[in-house]
């Protein structure tokens, strides 16, 4: 298998959101496609790959590129803003989850029963809710960023053909 993806589109605004009137972002079917076909290809190699894409008409060659690369680039930042933000939260959850916890024994300790099981109860869910984030949503969006890079390192090319391939 080669190391491509294919894209076949029929004219260069199949690639670009119907919504955005300067036809710089790409399509959300166009993100997926390749998030899906990248995902694949990140499995199987480690290796710089082609997006070849395929168009009936003449493409503005340029300005797809830099729709590529600007859109890659503004989910790496969207991706390392989403990373540090989940870092933050799990940090100050697991701050209070100890901060209850402290609270909870040391009102034990003196007698006072005032909510205590609740107490202890809201302290390990706030430990555990740190955790999950940790553990679950942080490497997830690593493995995100590790997607969008490899995209982001591939060349394309774009070739225009008759549209009976």
């Amino acid at each position: 298998m080669k190391r491509e993806i294919k894209l076949r589109i029929h004219e260069e605004s199949d690639l670009f959101s119907p919504y955005d009137p300067d036809q710089m972002q790409l399509s959300e079917d166009m993100i997926s496609y390749l998030k899906c076909k990248s995902e694949m290809m990140l499995k199987k190699y480690k290796e710089v790959y082609t997006l070849h894409i395929f168009s009936d008409t003449p493409v503005n060659e340029d300005k797809v590129r830099n729709a590529f690369r600007e859109q890659l680039l503004l989910q790496l930042e969207d991706n390392r803003f989403s990373a540090k933000l989940e870092i933050t939260k799990g940090l100050f959850l697991l701050f209070l989850g100890v901060v209850i916890l402290s609270l909870r024994y040391i009102l034990a300790e003196r007698g006072e029963a005032l909510y205590l099981d609740v107490m202890e109860i809201m302290g390990w869910v706030a430990i555990w809710e740190a955790t999950s984030r940790a553990f679950l949503r942080v490497p997830d969006l690593y493995h995100q960023k590790k997607e969008h890079e490899f995209v982001s390192k591939a060349d394309i090319i774009i070739e225009v053909t008759s549209p009976d391939i």
